[in-house]
């Protein structure tokens, strides 16, 4: 054991989560060439373009799988951002009252008003468009709002330029390659050709820097955001207005979670002034009335809205409508008009209240647990950062070890890596939160063990809130002094400082790691100097530091240095090409380097633990 009594002070750098050994490659093609009679008609070269699963099968597929292999599960979806609680009488007998009315003389319906029964445009136009100017002419009743986005993209054509959130609802790039607007998918980045991509993360507030984007025909925006949360404030949505008119654009703003939203920000695009002129909004019963199965939304397409020979867009989008669709069903109608009085909106904004209740407890429930976590405030969604982890890698070992379904980012796209979202539709218990990988105590053991000896210890991570949470851990167990850094590893200059800032060192614990699993052919080469910066420099990194302050102890008794390894770094495993590279190099350095140092009375030793 490199433990001994001799301990004044362990250093240990960051730490991530080593993924389990089942893992899901989400691109990894599914398609299937049948042996038979094939006809001379070829395939739609834009759906070859497409990835081979849109992401929600693919998580129903992967939910199938893990039930196969475990027959008395119970799965707890929090994954799909489906609804679950029931509709309201106050909707339900209003449905129900079509239904027998279809079976009499006086009540029966056919064929109705294609773009919506007229009481239900006026109620939509009533509640959510007051004083806007909206009229009900203008909107157009549909069988729900994701339907709406393929027939926009359908008016729109192949020939207009697009630029989508990233993250966002993979349908709108989907429906984007289906209609041609995009290039090939770029495998490295997991970016289709042709389509600007907006970053929206933490950093600018989840909305793009429209300084920093260039001029895009269309412009798709969702607030509150899925799979983000975040709802764009008044300020965002005035610049976003004003960016669309310099550059005569126009806005597809889809509001299907405005419901939701509890602090104030604008539920409409068209509370924007001069929106109406630049902007389409998309919205949808679904989420804030329970409609998921029922199907219905609507789509508001304004007079003002021309294209750039004058013609109103409001024509061809009615024209549309009534060539692909005949209208949203007689019964789904019914229920919508009921959601919109006095009685059914309050009923449901009950149930609106006991989701947003869940997010809460989803939300403080990882913030106690060190994680950062953004939405759940205006939205039903949670989205949870997982620094230096593959999402999809994330999602299986939450669904392996606890039967609760979630959605990997990387499916809303590449800015989605790291992230989880988790939607809470389903009643959320305290114990359920025990989600998180069980990592967190585990890479703690060892500075634990040491001070248990009277060791005082220095922690090296990103995270200063986790790095906060270790000590505080440490601290309660054993009266020793602990000191944090924050830093990364792949910074050579920021651990510098930290480790000398922490002083002597006796024995360093050279335990970070993140991995990735693919088979080489197509994992990207960003994703392999991700392992290799992290891996294998950061441990150069870290130890190239940390020599002169071991060579120069003042004591001169022994030290040591451990590199954690793993089973990826004693033989070869498929899907582990790069990955093992990376660990076997380890092997290699521990070795070599230990010949360098023995005449400093510096051991080096590798530990292989039983797990990735």
């Amino acid at each position: 054991m490199y433990y001994s009594q001799f301990l004044s002070r362990v250093c240990m750098p960051h730490a991530v989560l080593l993924q389990p050994k089942e893992s899901w490659n989400s691109s990894k093609s599914n398609d299937e060439i049948i042996v038979g009679h094939c006809t001379k008609v070829p395939r739609n070269s834009n759906l070859e373009k497409l990835r081979s699963g849109y992401l929600f099968p693919e998580i129903s597929r992967h939910e199938s799988e893990h039930l196969q292999k475990n027959p008395d599960a119970s799965l707890i979806r929090l994954g799909i951002g489906d609804t679950t609680q029931p509709i309201p009488d106050t909707i339900t007998l209003a449905m129900a009252e079509q239904v027998r009315g279809l079976s009499t003389i006086q009540g029966y319906r056919g064929y109705g008003a294609e773009q919506g029964n007229m009481a239900l445009r006026k109620a939509i136009a009533g509640k959510f468009y007051q004083d806007m100017g909206i009229k009900a002419n203008e909107i157009f009743v549909s069988d729900g709002a994701q339907c709406d986005i393929s027939r926009l993209q359908m008016l729109l054509g192949s020939n207009v330029t697009v630029a989508v959130q990233d993250p966002s609802f993979p349908a709108y790039i989907d429906s984007s390659v289906l209609v041609g607007q995009a290039g090939e998918l770029e495998e490295e980045t997991g970016k289709y050709g042709n389509i600007i991509y907006m970053n929206c993360g933490p950093e600018n507030d989840f909305f793009p820097d429209l300084s920093t984007i260039p001029r895009t025909d269309i412009i798709f925006l969702c607030s509150p955001n899925n799979p983000t949360g975040h709802a764009a404030s008044w300020q965002q949505l005035k610049q976003l207005v004003a960016f669309a008119k310099a550059n005569g654009s126009i806005i597809v703003h889809d509001s299907a979670y405005a419901a939701y939203i509890r602090d104030g920000s604008p539920r409409s695009i068209f509370a924007i002034p001069g929106a109406k002129e630049v902007a389409i909004e998309i919205s949808s019963f679904s989420k804030f009335a329970g409609f998921t199965g029922v199907r219905l939304g609507w789509t508001v397409v304004p007079e003002e809205l021309l294209y750039s020979n004058g013609f109103p867009v409001i024509k061809d989008f009615n024209r549309i409508v009534c060539t692909c669709f005949n209208g949203a069903s007689n019964i789904a109608q019914a229920g919508g008009l009921a959601c919109l009085s006095t009685d059914g909106y309050h009923d449901l904004c009950k149930v609106i209240d006991y989701y947003m209740e869940n997010a809460k407890i989803l939300v403080d429930g990882f913030t106690s647990l060190g994680w950062k976590v953004y939405g759940g405030k205006n939205a039903p969604y949670i989205w949870v950062h997982f620094p230096g982890m593959s999402s999809w890698n994330v999602f299986a070992e939450i669904l392996k070890k606890t039967n609760i379904v979630t959605v990997p980012g990387r499916g809303f796209g590449p800015a989605g890596e790291e992230y989880i979202r988790y939607s809470t539709s389903y009643q959320i218990y305290a114990q359920n939160l025990r989600i998180i990988p069980e990592y967190k105590e585990k890479r703690l053991a060892i500075a634990k063990q040491a001070a248990s000896e009277g060791a005082r210890i220095s922690l090296l991570a990103r995270s200063v809130d986790q790095l906060q949470k270790a000590k505080e851990s440490i601290c309660q167990a054993y009266e020793v002094e602990v000191s944090i850094f924050s830093a990364d590893v792949r910074d050579y200059d920021a651990v510098e400082r930290a480790i000398k800032e922490a002083g002597p060192i006796d024995v360093l614990v050279v335990n970070h790691g993140v991995y990735y699993v693919e088979e080489f052919e197509t994992q990207g080469l960003d994703v392999m100097k991700t392992m290799i910066d992290v891996n294998l420099m950061g441990s150069f990194n870290v130890i190239k530091a940390a020599l002169p302050l071991m060579k120069d102890k003042k004591d001169k008794g022994p030290a040591s240095i451990a590199l954690m390894s793993s089973m990826a770094g004693q033989a070869g495993i498929y899907g582990f090409a790069a990955y093992s590279a990376t660990k076997f190099g380890l092997r290699g350095l521990a070795e070599a380097l230990q010949q360098e140092l023995l005449v400093n009375n510096i051991h080096l030793s590798t530990i292989c633990r039983n797990h990735f």
